[in-house]
């Protein structure tokens, strides 16, 4: 845990608002990231308690339940009482189970009991149907996992990424996918792809020296890569600084999430308001202009493909 010293210092690395933060005030880069990037090699391997044999597996299992897996996102299996709910809650089967009621209260068993085993043989099939896809995604995704070449016990292993953690040493060549958000130890050659992040066409050298000057964002950070880049080409060797939900890249998503469940809230809000004549407005409009609350004001047109635009 970095103290306020040390975390003063390494925010004033990232010029701007004067903290740690970019441009989007949402999306931040953690602190230890900035306070790894202005240490030298030894000083950065001391602060992460860690050598330049890597991690012993025993360290790294402690360190893994205490930070949690490297994931940016952990997904929430849904269990069979929530999905099966969902599944009833379709109108058309609420239709049905309701005519079904009825009939049977009016004496129609016939028409009842066709209705309630067609309800039944929806649903069964529906809920069949989607645990079948459940388990077979499962399964592709069970063998499309990315591994990252690491040093546990002092040898090189290759490990999927959601087992690394802080203080994991890793080798980087061609074609990898950076593990972590990581700090730069030895490189040769290094050119990393950063277009994920910053939409940058080119690749971007990456070095191993400390920082010393001031940057404007982390992505400028020379010695520093972070999570969801990858290997252009070189060779290199880092110490994985933050995981997981800690890393610029969860930041990023997180922000993102925020943002569009925001925007929905607000179109919401929009489709179930007052909705205004636009005709009546006080301001000019053509007789075929109506509301949209999907746009949030006039438009004219009414059908598919015809110019919908609003009106100012």
């Amino acid at each position: 845990m970095p103290t306020p010293e040390v975390d003063s210092a390494a925010k004033a690395l990232v010029t701007g608002a004067g903290t740690a933060k970019t441009k989007n005030q949402n999306i931040q880069v953690s602190p230890a990231v900035l306070d790894a990037a202005r240490k030298d090699g030894e000083e950065l391997l001391q602060s992460l308690r860690t050598t330049a044999q890597g991690l012993t597996q025993t360290e790294a299992e402690g360190r893994a339940r205490a930070v949690g897996p490297n994931e940016v996102a952990q997904e929430r299996k849904q269990g069979w009482p929530l999905r099966l709910l969902k599944i009833i809650r379709n109108p058309l089967v609420i239709l049905l189970a309701t005519l079904s009621a009825i009939s049977f209260a009016t004496g129609d068993a016939r028409a009842g009991t066709v209705m309630a085993a067609m309800v039944v043989l929806s649903v069964g099939l529906r809920f069949v149907q989607e645990a079948r896809a459940d388990t077979a995604a499962a399964k592709l995704k069970a063998m499309n996992h990315v591994t990252a070449t690491v040093l546990r016990d002092g040898a090189p292993k290759e490990m999927p990424l959601r087992d690394l953690v802080p203080g994991d040493v890793i080798k980087l060549s061609a074609g990898d996918m950076i593990p972590g958000d990581v700090r730069v130890l030895s490189a040769k050659d290094l050119f990393i792809v950063q277009g994920s992040l910053t939409g940058e066409s080119f690749p971007v050298e990456k070095f191993h020296d400390a920082e010393t000057t001031m940057v404007s964002s982390p992505t400028e950070l020379k010695n520093t890569c972070l999570m969801g880049t990858s290997v252009e080409s070189g060779t290199a060797t880092a110490a994985v600084v933050t995981t997981g939900v800690h890393t610029y890249l969860s930041s990023m998503a997180s922000a993102i999430t925020a943002s569009v469940l925001a925007l929905r809230a607000r179109r919401e809000s929009v489709a179930h308001g007052p909705q205004p004549d636009c005709r009546t407005e006080g301001r000019v409009r053509e007789p075929q202009q109506r509301w949209l609350p999907g746009f949030g004001g006039c438009h004219k047109g009414a059908g598919g493909g015809t110019d919908l635009f609003q009106a100012r």
